[in-house]
């Protein structure tokens, strides 16, 4: 049996598709192991650090565009920094990167954590 998680998505959605994987992927992780999954937009997570530091897992995802993330994601990034490498809170979670919507290797995304 396993325990419980609680998990946050951040994503950008320019156009709706990277949306709709982000409400897959929480459906799945709510239905498999989650004891709360919650959706947050790029725009918003800024204003939700309480969520963000209290999630055992952090999924991200956001559309590409000229071969680069999007602008509202990398603000989001840019955001994250000082959190991440001066304040170290979120040490040791758990993240994940949605699959591209539109390249089959989609698959092959990989865990990492934040240390």
């Amino acid at each position: 049996m396993s325990v419980p998680v609680k998990i946050v998505v951040v994503y950008h959605s320019g156009y709706g598709h990277t949306v709709k994987i982000a409400e897959a992927v929480a459906r799945g992780a709510a239905a498999v192991m989650a004891r709360s999954v919650k959706l947050v937009t790029a725009e918003e997570a800024p204003g939700r650090w309480e969520l963000l530091d209290g999630a055992d897992a952090i999924i991200m995802g956001a559309p590409t565009y000229m071969g680069s993330l999007s602008a509202p994601f990398k603000a989001f990034m840019d955001a994250t920094s000082h959190l991440q490498y001066v304040e170290k809170r979120w040490e040791g979670k758990s993240r994940r990167r949605l699959p591209p919507t539109a390249r089959r290797a989609a698959a092959t995304s990989r865990t990492r954590s934040f240390s």
